[in-house]
């Protein structure tokens, strides 16, 4: 469950006597001066609730309510029964969770148990991530300070670097029903988060839990009719409302961006937003699904962090560019974005893929003002540091030095990079004669697309980038970008048909790395191609992973 910050689950421990209501808050994060990498900006953990039975549990059944985003539990112990009942608010940032028990267990105790306040990616790597290189000078914050009772309390985190993180609780008692009230509040660079805390958790109880539960209840209720579809297979039908009810859990127009984890942070070494697939492939379904008012999130983030993308580039190019490293916080803030030639690694395209997010947010708004403010630009921002690197070969072309293809490797002339260069230009000049911009940089757009080297290919299809062959199994569609999601290369141009079977057969015979999104992708290109078949197809193999 989860209202776009707050976030919580639910969950028998494994080995142990209790329920874990595991809490989540997407603005806990450290502020550690350094990279911007995952150890110094990284999300934090919060900690959990601990609902101790007097018996031993022995049976239950959970159910997640998706209308009403509400969890209910019956959990049977050996000394009786005991029904939990429990919602995040859609909009206040409170936590509910109401208890009634039978037989014995009215003396069930709650127990709440900090995190760590390590980064996760830390964490992860001291418990199973040799493959992880931890800094070798990283201070751990001070332990959190717990005051009060079961029944009232607040864990109090004060955080080396600043900021600090404050978890309320307050249980009232009423009709035999036992309800915890509980809040997560991060301040940064505040220090009020205590204070702010207590209002929130004293404001919800002096409400009452029916108002609050009926405030609750319309919020959602009103949310699933924005849109509809049924289909004859009812699990894909479930299956898109389940994506529908997460989405709205995991973001809201003015709450956090959707990062690899949403509100439901755990250890793991992906603490933060990565942007060369997993936050544009999360936002997509926002647009046809008429929830544009979710998809302000990835907006707000972008829009509104423009000095932060230009400080994520070296000095000699912040003048007139933009740009970002693999991972960045909800500030948009990442390590050095590298400088393609200089290093493998450079992941340059990521910025200008996250514009085409921003173009189909437009194309659904179609919204003029947005256009021309906002999204003109950052996507020429975006496009400008690509225009730095390009340099004209003796075959007459312009080419890109090294840079890195998604979760495969590095080459000249990437395909990613091509295929993002070349969308960004068209985009740009189609922007400015629709807007009336007679913008400077016109005639230099006109020029890379008459003269940019064409994709490197072989008789297999797609190369990764110039003299580098697809050769072993790639998830990623990194170097298929221009089929899909930019529709440069495409069933309207009868040449190229032939070219996009040969891809995406040559993509999916090597098998051994392909993840659900490999099998949603090749998916969405049989689609274009008029293939429905082969597109459901693929579908079905997601659906039967295991």
């Amino acid at each position: 469950m989860g209202n776009g910050i707050l976030g919580l689950m639910i969950y028998k421990e494994p080995g142990e006597n209790y329920i874990r209501l595991e809490t989540g808050n997407c603005a806990v994060h450290d502020h550690r001066e350094g990279n911007n990498d995952l150890f110094s900006i990284g999300r934090l953990l919060t900690g959990h609730f601990a609902l101790h039975p007097k018996g031993k549990i022995i049976d239950g059944k959970i159910h997640l309510d998706l209308w009403n985003a509400e969890t209910t539990a019956d959990i049977t112990t050996t000394s009786g029964k005991i029904h939990l009942h429990s919602f995040v608010h859609s909009d206040r940032m409170v936590i509910v969770t109401k208890v009634t028990t039978e037989g014995d267990e009215s003396d069930f105790r709650w127990e709440w148990v900090p995190a760590p306040s390590e980064s996760p990616r830390y964490l992860f790597a001291k418990s199973k991530g040799n493959w992880i290189k931890v800094p070798d000078d990283y201070p751990r914050n001070p332990a959190p300070e717990i005051t009060g009772t079961p029944w009232e309390g607040m864990s109090y985190q004060k955080l080396q670097a600043g900021g600090e993180t404050a978890i309320g609780w307050k249980e009232t008692l009423q009709n035999g029903e036992r309800t915890l009230w509980v809040n997560l509040t991060h301040t940064y660079p505040g220090a009020n988060a205590r204070e702010i805390c207590r209002k929130k958790v004293d404001d919800a109880v002096r409400t009452g839990y029916k108002k609050i539960q009926k405030s609750h209840r319309e919020w959602w209720n009103a949310y699933y009719p924005a849109s509809f579809i049924t289909l004859p297979d009812g699990v894909k039908e479930s299956f898109y409302w389940i994506q529908m009810y997460k989405l709205a859990s995991a973001t809201r127009a003015d709450r956090a961006l959707i990062d690899c984890t949403g509100p439901w942070l755990t250890v793991t070494p992906w603490p933060n937003a990565w942007w060369n697939l997993n936050v544009q492939l999360t936002y997509w379904p926002l647009n046809a699904a008429n929830r544009l008012d979710l998809a302000a999130s990835l907006e707000n983030a972008l829009y509104n962090n423009v000095d932060q993308l230009r400080k994520n580039i070296a000095e000699p190019y912040r003048n007139d560019a933009l740009g970002m490293g693999r991972t960045t916080n909800f500030q948009c803030a990442s390590e050095p974005a590298g400088v393609p030639g200089e290093k493998r690694t450079v992941e340059t395209g990521n910025l200008t893929w996250a514009c085409h997010n921003l173009w189909l947010i437009y194309r659904h708004k179609m919204d003029d003002t947005l256009l021309r403010e906002k999204l003109f630009p950052l996507l020429k921002g975006a496009v400008n540091y690509y225009l730095h690197f390009l340099r004209r070969e003796d075959d007459g072309k312009l080419h890109l030095p090294t840079t890195y293809s998604p979760e495969y490797g590095s080459a000249e002339d990437c395909n990613y990079d091509l295929a993002l260069l070349r969308w960004g230009c068209q985009t740009l000049i189609q922007a400015a004669e629709h807007l009336n911009i007679d913008d400077p940089k016109l005639p230099e757009w006109k020029m890379v697309l008459q003269d940019l080297t064409p994709y490197p290919m072989d008789e297999n299809g797609f190369f990764i980038g110039r003299d580098t062959p697809y050769a072993f199994s790639h998830r990623h569609y990194s170097h298929l970008l221009s089929i899909y999601p930019l529709y440069l290369v495409n069933k309207e141009q009868p040449e190229d048909v032939s070219l996009i079977e040969k891809s995406l057969h040559f993509w999916q015979s090597k098998t051994g790395a392909h993840q659900g999104y490999s099998l949603t992708g090749v998916s969405s290109i049989s689609a274009a191609l008029d293939k429905g078949n082969d597109a459901l197809a693929y579908l079905d193999k997601l659906f039967g992973r295991s």
